[in-house]
This record gives C-alpha cells, structure tokens and sequence, in this order.
C-alpha cells in the first residue's frame, strides 16, 4: 500500500503513528488472508455441492434400476409361478 509522503515524514518522529501504520499494515496483511481463505472455502463448498448432485443422481438411477428389477421379478413369477395349471 503506498505511503503518502507526509506521513512518512511524520514517523521518523512520532513514535505512536509508526505503531498505528505497523498495525494498519497487518490488519491489511490479515484481511487480504481472510479474503484468501474464503475463497479457497468457496472452491470447496462448490466441490461439496459437485458430490452431493452426483449421488442424488446415483440415487435416483438405483431408484429407477430397482424398480424395473421388480416389475421383471413381477412379470417372471406370474409366468413361471403362476399360471393356474
């Protein structure tokens, strides 16, 4: 972050302004960490959703998968256990 000329001139004698930017810098530091970190939450959070949308689909495959596998079981039983002889 760029210093204005005069407070660079003021610090070499004001000891409290020195600590003041010292500190302005490292809550800059700490807030450009945050803003790091949220994004990289961001990223995973998208990941998370990416997976469950997946097994939503997977799910709903066996749904589908299971309920023609019981229609067939249905269909084979009443020709081959059924027929009433």
């Amino acid at each position: 972050m760029p210093e204005p000329i005069i407070l660079r001139n003021r610090r070499k004698t004001d000891p409290r302004l020195e600590r003041l930017v010292e500190r302005l810098e490292h809550t800059h530091d700490c807030v450009e960490t945050l803003k790091r970190m949220a994004d990289q939450n961001e990223r995973v959070l998208a990941d998370m959703r990416d997976i469950l949308a997946s097994f939503r689909v997977v799910g709903a495959t066996a749904k589908w998968i299971a309920g023609i596998a019981t229609a067939a079981a249905a269909v084979w039983g009443a020709v081959h256990l059924g027929g009433g002889k």
